[in-house]
């Protein structure tokens, strides 16, 4: 592997992206993926293979790791011949090719949904894009099937585009694109979009845990963190994730200017919702920001309060945040729990926990992580355990025969 080939390609790949108007949240992951390559290999990984072997030791979970190899090998491939992801090509709003193909009725139906979602100004264009072109392929089965409206559109027709193989062919994220353009197109009066809509099975949520660290497991990490043997650097990661419940995109997005030690104030502007929050800085934390600021933070020329350890230096990336938080939870001997849960996540749902344990109200709860939707915070109810059991009802009115419970 030609780590200088990397190094001096980074700007050129990445402005590349920027300059074809690839959405940031694509760009992060290339620069996320770059950063970890940069930062962990030791002159033993001969290929780009290595390095995706390396990112799922990790601890990745499966879709992470669908993730990575996919950038892995858009970045293998700049660095082989110079071509951009997707070979430079952006989709277009409007749906793409399938739109080219549709007849007048169906392309009035993504039409509207674009219209009325650049009205909104609520979405960024790649996700109305995406959101279009899911829709424009259903579309486009339908007129396949000899359908000339939406109106004309079966249930046979819909269960035989999204059914094959005795099994469900078509990704959650897909139905959930489909259903999501003929919603807006129903609230906006367009014919037979509303019973079309009917048709569209919606696709099954998997509940994830969102239980974190218990307080065993918490007490392992902050001695991590208050003892010897980690860097500066990592320390004052740690105490902003297990304090504040960060995200990694905004430990990573911090700048100096965000930390403001006379008014004893952290001021975030969250990279996925825009939303500023203001929270109160903490001595221990405000202490560690300011020794790593002061004895551990190299010399460079940009603002971002983390660096990464690599020449030349730049920002520390959200996958960088990641592998710290890894090595700690590492170092403090907490194991990856079910589903796999690892990194700086399970700290955001440990200290959510801990405030809904606490008692504390919900809207101070939301006000604290971010949450653009007060509602957000309910995903992390079920991991209140004491107060889920004082909602338990008692059986003793129901004596249950003891062979019942018998072995």
């Amino acid at each position: 592997m030609n780590l200088q080939a990397l190094v001096d390609g980074r700007e050129a790949l990445l402005g590349g992206m920027r300059g074809l108007a690839y959405s940031e949240r694509y760009i992060l992951r290339y620069d996320s993926m770059i950063s970890f390559v940069l930062e962990n290999n030791r002159d033993s990984w001969a290929s780009f293979e290595d390095a995706l072997a390396a990112y799922e030791k990790s601890g990745a979970s499966p879709s992470q790791l669908h993730v990575a190899r996919s950038v892995l090998y858009g970045i293998e491939r700049f660095c082989k011949e110079g071509a951009l992801p997707g070979g430079g090509r952006r989709r277009r709003p409007s749906g793409g090719a399938c739109y080219d193909r549709l007849n007048g009725h169906f392309r009035h139906v993504v039409d509207v949904f674009v219209g009325s979602e650049r009205a909104r100004g609520a979405k960024k264009e790649s996700t109305v894009a995406s959101e279009a072109s899911c829709a424009a392929s259903f579309l486009l089965a339908m007129q396949d099937a000899g359908r000339a409206c939406l109106a004309d559109v079966t249930e046979e027709d819909v269960l035989g585009y999204l059914v094959s193989g005795g099994g469900p062919t078509r990704s959650k994220s897909y139905l959930k694109s489909v259903r999501t353009v003929l919603a807006t197109c129903a609230r906006s009066g367009v014919g037979g979009a509303e019973t079309a809509l009917a048709l569209i099975p919606r696709p099954l949520v998997r509940t994830m845990s969102a239980r974190g660290l218990t307080a065993a497991q918490l007490a392992a990490v902050m001695g991590v963190l208050r003892g010897d043997g980690i860097s500066l650097r990592d320390r004052a990661i740690g105490l902003l994730l297990a304090t504040y419940g960060l995200r990694r995109s905004d430990v990573s997005g911090l700048t100096l200017r965000d930390v403001d030690l006379r008014a004893s104030l952290l001021r975030v502007r969250q990279r996925k919702t825009g939303v500023p929050v203001e929270l109160p800085l903490l001595p221990e934390v405000g202490n560690a920001l300011c020794d790593y600021v002061s004895h551990g933070r190299p010399r460079c020329d940009n603002d971002f309060v983390f660096q990464s350890l690599a020449r030349p230096y730049g920002r520390l990336s959200p996958g960088g945040v990641y592998g710290v938080a890894t090595r700690i939870l590492d170092r403090a001997g907490v194991a990856a729990g079910e589903g796999g849960h690892r990194g700086s996540h399970v700290f955001r749902r440990t200290v959510a926990t801990r405030l809904l344990g606490g008692e504390v109200a919900r809207p101070v709860i939301s006000g604290v992580l971010g949450h653009e939707d007060p509602r957000s915070v309910e995903a992390y109810v079920s991991a209140d355990v004491e107060h889920l059991r004082a909602c338990a009802l008692s059986i003793e009115a129901w004596p249950i025969p003891e062979e019942v419970f018998g072995s």
